[in-house]
């Protein structure tokens, strides 16, 4: 009889757990629109198509270690990409990329990042086709 009984707590455990609220109101935030401005040719994309975003972001992730640069990356005269993130929550986040070797986020300092991961960056930038 106690062995029923056990069994018929754990289900009812394990019925329960499964039927517990999870509050998804403002905890999770996700990118709705990435623009890409490039200043030197003054041209601007604006990606909002989940797969496209998904390439750009994971680029953006891969790139990795950085390191402070020997020079200040502003006084060269260098191809500049401008990425504005737009959250679900209306909030946005910038990277800047200098040449194939800098990268920042916001104001902060310039850092140094493996060229070969920014080139693929920009080379995305020139080959994914825009959605606005």
């Amino acid at each position: 009889m106690e062995r029923r009984w056990l069994a018929l707590l754990c289900a009812l455990v394990l019925i329960c757990t499964g039927c517990s609220r999870h509050d998804l109101s403002g905890n999770h935030r996700v990118v709705t629109e990435i623009q890409v401005i490039c200043p030197n040719d003054r041209t601007q994309k604006s990606y909002t198509d989940p797969e496209k975003m998904r390439h750009i972001l994971n680029s953006l992730r891969q790139i990795g270690q950085l390191t402070t640069p020997d020079q200040d990356p502003d006084a060269l005269p260098l191809r500049q990409h401008q990425i504005q993130l737009t959250h679900s929550d209306g909030t946005k986040q910038t990277w800047s990329t200098k040449g194939d070797r800098y990268i920042r986020q916001g104001t902060a300092p310039w850092q140094q990042a493996d060229p070969d991961l920014l080139t693929q960056l920009t080379h995305l930038f020139q080959t994914l086709p825009p959605d606005r």
